[in-house]
């Protein structure tokens, strides 16, 4: 579970440990961990980058770059017609996101909790088995179990590409 290659992560991993404990044990729902008879809410580890790719809007270069902070604004100014979840409140946050990869990311991430709460079948789900690669790339391992892993060291949860799934191009 610790990062090996980075030691930098080992006080932030340690520390989202001793969170995600407290939470387990307030009876907080983890994917992809057994519910266990859980009824609380859920907690989701999300990847905003594949969320806003799979609401077809800019994934790369809105982070760092020239074109970093016009690519913010096409974001905010698509994400709840490419995400289908109306947020009321964006144009309050709309300066920070833009000034921020961090805040942006914070709010895509809502957004993906919200699809979450939706329909979760919007999601790739971890498999019981080796994985399938007609929905990733790469060859899994066929002696490797992706929900054992998945359990072991967690998932990043983004919808699956929602234009391919209504129907459109994606």
């Amino acid at each position: 579970c610790l990062h090996k290659t980075n030691p930098n992560m080992v006080p932030m991993t340690f520390r989202g440990m001793q969170m995600l404990d407290g939470l387990w044990r307030a009876g907080c729902r983890v994917p992809p961990l057994p519910d266990q008879g859980r009824t609380g809410p859920v907690l989701l580890e999300s990847m905003p980058g594949a969320a806003l790719r799979a609401f077809g809007l800019p994934y790369k270069g809105y982070k760092k770059g020239r074109e970093s902070f016009k690519l913010r604004r096409k974001i905010l100014d698509s994400l709840e017609t490419g995400s289908t979840v109306p947020v009321r409140n964006l144009a309050q946050f709309g300066d920070e996101c833009i000034g921020s990869d961090d805040c942006l990311d914070s709010v895509v991430a809502a957004v993906a909790a919200c699809l979450w709460s939706r329909d979760p079948d919007l999601f790739r789900l971890p498999q019981d088995g080796p994985g399938d690669t007609t929905r990733r790339g790469g060859t899994p391992d066929p002696k490797s179990n992706e929900l054992a892993l998945a359990r072991l060291e967690g998932w990043l949860y983004a919808p699956e590409f929602l234009r391919t799934a209504a129907g459109q191009p994606g």
